[in-house]
């Protein structure tokens, strides 16, 4: 796609009046380079690539591309020799640099301009990307050293994890985090995938302030632990912002009787990308630098409850014709990362009931999982991000509980509101589906779970595909066929919209019939009957909440409200009974 590059000379008018406001800051830039000239070779990419990240591509049969060559070094440094010029960043996906003048009260506009104009006439520069001015931090949170009591904790959670046996957790055992556990299926896919051996998560996001002081996560103290920060590339990651902190403990808690994340065994690397107290699009660079970092580490996964659409400079604003997927620096880095073997989960974003209302950025990337928010019952949450994409693709993929769901604080539990919490929570769900089929392709991964979602028939704007079943998903992926007896799948622990879907494989020729009754003015009712006939090995996949209860005629009958209901699904083989509500 075409590049959409800042035209430089623009700047001279705009300088002018920030140079007052701005009195310690620098001035970013995102330089495109014409191509790579690369002196090596993708034969021998055990020259500029991992052993890991080499061994995720031949797994999915990924080829190695001019992408994963590094920028040429002759290009860097004939950009370094231009005076007032500083390297921040090189990315090898997009085949740039991100670069900054620093100390900008000490430059006039045609210095600024001059040197601009020196970059852009070099030979092998495409473009320059204007990406925002940034006020020196002169003011860092605290950074005390970590007390030795919690180094004596992340031995003995490392020693508990190690010698537990138990990975099939009860309700007891989840405590504060089944009721947003259970209605994705993840008890039942979390029996089946253990320990996690060697699956790694990476997590973006703004800093994890003091995360390791959480019961449960007291083991990210361990010395194998990998962070990055981006921002100010101190590589601490303890005393920046505390949203990361409690996005983090959706996933990685491990504190049986109270609350387990969705994926307490897997391996963690924790990169800060955002910068809380300003919005800029550095912060998408940094979010393109971080991926490849992870892709380098051999990572599985990615989890990021950061996005954009608006920044403190309105030049930079993103518009919703931007959402296509491929527009910008951060939906760019999302699809490369996927491309790279890597999944990749994001939020939707909280604008649903603000004036934005759409999906941010990089959730309408093409390749991405964008998360929105519902609450335990699964109705969709007001503040959950909208789609769908300009190119009309179905945006939010899913949607998980993000609606006063308990979050993990070292002060015990509270109540949060977020698609950056529900994000997680799918994140390691999708990590112990994508742990129990290793070989499965992303895409496949994703069917699956469209599949056993709520609104696989009707997606829509609010809830995209909606309420996944992983532990139906993993049965799909594991081949839901029958031979010689009927296979039933029925969720147990069900929210709303998911109480009525069957799940049905016949091994022989058969009609089947659905009624559900209720009773009205005291008298006991069908009011829905239909039968199906299906051949051996059909499946039946029902989703009659949608169909029937979710119509607007029926909405409007409020006698049925609040009313008992009982579904009967009658086989040659038997019949199956269930009791519900309309709630």
């Amino acid at each position: 796609m075409f590049l959409r590059f800042t035209i430089i000379v623009f700047f001279l008018a705009v300088f002018n009046p920030l140079i007052a406001h701005y009195k310690d800051s620098s001035v970013y830039y995102f330089i495109y380079l014409k191509n790579k000239k690369s002196s090596f070779n993708i034969s021998r990419p055990e020259e500029f690539l991992s052993y890991k990240a080499i061994k995720r591509r031949e797994k999915f049969s990924i080829q190695i591309d001019s992408t994963d060559l590094p920028v040429n070094l002759e290009y860097i440094e004939s950009i370094k020799r231009i005076s007032g010029i500083k390297i921040i960043g090189i990315s090898k996906w997009l085949n740039g640099l991100e670069v900054s003048i620093d100390k900008f009260d000490g430059y006039s506009n045609q210095q600024i301009n001059s040197i601009l104009n020196k970059i852009s006439e070099l030979p092998d520069v495409k473009g320059i990307k204007y990406l925002g001015i940034l006020e020196k931090n002169n003011v860092k949170n605290d950074s005390n050293e970590v007390d030795k009591y919690f180094y004596t904790e992340s031995q003995k959670l490392m020693s508990f994890k190690k010698d537990s046996n138990v990975c099939a957790f009860s309700e007891k055992d989840y405590g504060k985090s089944f009721d947003h556990n259970k209605a994705i299926g993840l008890p039942t896919i979390s029996a089946l995938s253990g320990k996690m051996s060697g699956f790694h998560i990476a997590v973006f996001d703004a800093g994890f302030h003091n995360a390791y002081k959480i019961k449960g996560m007291e083991d990210l103290l361990d010395s194998g632990l990998i962070v990055r920060d981006f921002v100010d590339h101190d590589n601490s990651v303890w005393e920046d912002d505390q949203h990361g902190c409690n996005v983090l403990g959706f996933l990685k808690t491990y504190n049986p009787g109270n609350y387990i994340g969705s994926a307490p065994f897997a391996n963690y690397t924790l990169i800060r990308t955002e910068n809380a107290n300003l919005e800029s699009l550095t912060e998408e660079v940094n979010w393109l630098l971080a991926a490849e970092f992870v892709d380098s580490l051999g990572v599985d996964l990615i989890s990021a409850s950061v996005g954009y659409h608006s920044f403190d400079e309105n030049i930079l604003n993103h518009s919703y014709q931007e959402t296509t997927g491929d527009s910008s620096i951060i939906s760019k880095a999302a699809n490369k990362a996927h491309q790279k073997g890597i999944m990749v989960v994001v939020s939707a974003g909280n604008e649903g009931n603000h004036a934005w209302r759409h999906i941010g950025f990089p959730a309408d990337a093409q390749d991405v999982l964008s998360i929105g928010a519902c609450d335990g019952e699964g109705n969709y949450a007001k503040f959950s991000s909208m789609g769908p994409t300009i190119d009309g693709r179905v945006k939010p993929n899913f949607l998980v509980a993000g609606y006063k769901v308990n979050v993990a604080s070292a002060n015990g539990f509270y109540a949060g509101n977020g698609t950056s919490y529900s994000t997680p929570i799918f994140s390691g769900a999708v990590a112990q589906l994508m742990y129990l089929h290793p070989n499965c392709p992303l895409d496949s991964i994703k069917n699956a779970l469209v599949r056993s979602s709520t609104h696989r028939h009707i997606p829509d704007s609010f809830f995209g595909y909606g309420i996944p079943d992983f532990a139906l998903a993993a049965r799909f992926l594991s081949g839901f066929t029958a031979i010689n007896e009927d296979l039933y799948w029925i969720n147990k622990n069900a929210t709303f919209l998911q109480d009525l879907n069957i799940y049905f494989v016949s091994s022989h020729i058969q009609n089947v019939r659905l009624h559900i009754n209720t009773s009205i003015k005291g008298k006991r009712k069908t009011v829905y009957k239909k039968i199906y006939t299906l051949q051996k090995g059909e499946v039946l996949e029902s989703d009659l909440m949608l169909q029937f209860f979710l119509s607007k005629k029926r909405l409007r009958r409020k006698k049925w409200q609040l009313s008992n209901f009982e579904l009967v699904f009658v086989t040659a083989n038997g019949t199956f009974q269930k009791t519900f509500q309309i709630r």
